[in-house]
């Protein structure tokens, strides 16, 4: 999908969007913030199960590398405190393994009950982004 594609690029205020790869890499997201309306990837779901525990911005935000997995979000899940995300003007991608860490992802074992219960995985998986 182009930005000529999306309906809603002009005048949207999400701060990550998949048509932004810039986004995706610099920017983080805050519960309460808006929310990309034209995909379903997988960070997009994250959010939004993210903003239906929390709306708080005391609560952290959120970079792209944690929300674009497919983890149990809980009531009184945190993100990271935005004053420790910047260390002389680059961003220390070590804090999100940290996070990340702490938030493993849903075993295949998991996945496999859930699947054998009619849930399925949908949506693309946008991390080959940061493959290369």
């Amino acid at each position: 999908m182009e930005r000529e594609d999306c309906k809603y690029f002009d005048g949207c205020s999400a701060p990550l969007c998949p048509l932004n790869k810039d986004s995706l890499i610099n920017c983080t997201w805050f519960p309460g913030e808006d929310i990309c309306k034209a995909h379903q990837n997988q960070f997009i779901k994250t959010q939004k199960k993210i903003q239906k525990k929390t709306q708080n911005f005391e609560d952290g935000c959120f970079h792209f590398r944690m929300l674009n997995r497919n983890f149990v979000v809980a009531s009184g899940i945190k993100g990271i405190d935005p004053e420790l995300l910047i260390t002389d003007d680059k961003h220390d991608f070590g804090i999100y393994d940290k996070w990340n860490k702490q938030h493993p992802e849903i075993s295949d074992e998991r996945k496999q009950k859930l699947a054998s219960h009619g849930f399925t995985k949908k949506g693309d998986s946008m991390q080959d982004l940061f493959d290369k």
